[in-house]
C-alpha cells in the first residue's frame, strides 16, 4: 500500500486512540465496518472519500486533520492532543482563554519539576488528576 494511505491510516488510529475509542465503537459511530477500519489503520487498504469523511465525522476531526503533514506542513497540527486543545480553545470565550493561559503559565514550572519524579510518583499524580471531576 502506498505511503500516503499508511500515513492517513496512522493518523486515524492516533485520533481514535487519543479519544479512547475502540475500532468497534468507531465502526458503530461511522458506519464503516470494523474490519475495514483495522485494515485502513494498518495500511492494508486504500481510503475512499466517503469512508474517510465518515471516519472523520465520527472522530470529530476534519479531513485536513488526518492528511499527512507533508500536504500542508506550514499549518498542520501534527498530534491529536494538539488538535483537542485547539478544538477546546475554539469553544471558549476570550475571558476563558485568558484564564486557561493564566493557569497554564502557573503550572508550567510544576510540569518541569514532574520530569524528576519517579515513575511511581508520576503515576500517582496522573491518577489523582484523572480522578478530578470532569466539568464539561
Amino acid at each position: 500500500m502506498n505511503e500516503f494511505n499508511k500515513l492517513i491510516g496512522r493518523n486515524i488510529s492516533n485520533y481514535r486512540k487519543s479519544k479512547n475509542i475502540s475500532t468497534t465503537t468507531l465502526s458503530e459511530l461511522s458506519g464503516v465496518p470494523q474490519s475495514t477500519i483495522s485494515r485502513l489503520e494498518n495500511g492494508q487498504a486504500s481510503f475512499n472519500v466517503e469512508t474517510l469523511i465518515n471516519l472523520c465525522e465520527a472522530l470529530k476531526v476534519t479531513l485536513y486533520d488526518v492528511l499527512p503533514t507533508t500536504v500542508f506542513p506550514e499549518i498542520k497540527v501534527n498530534t491529536p492532543y494538539k488538535q483537542q486543545l485547539i478544538q477546546a480553545l475554539e469553544q471558549m470565550s476570550e475571558e476563558e482563554i485568558k484564564l486557561i493561559l493564566s493557569i497554564f503559565n502557573s503550572v508550567t514550572p510544576l510540569v518541569k519539576v514532574i520530569e524528576y519524579l519517579s515513575e511511581k510518583d508520576k503515576k500517582r499524580l496522573k491518577d489523582i488528576l484523572n480522578s478530578l471531576p470532569n466539568n464539561q
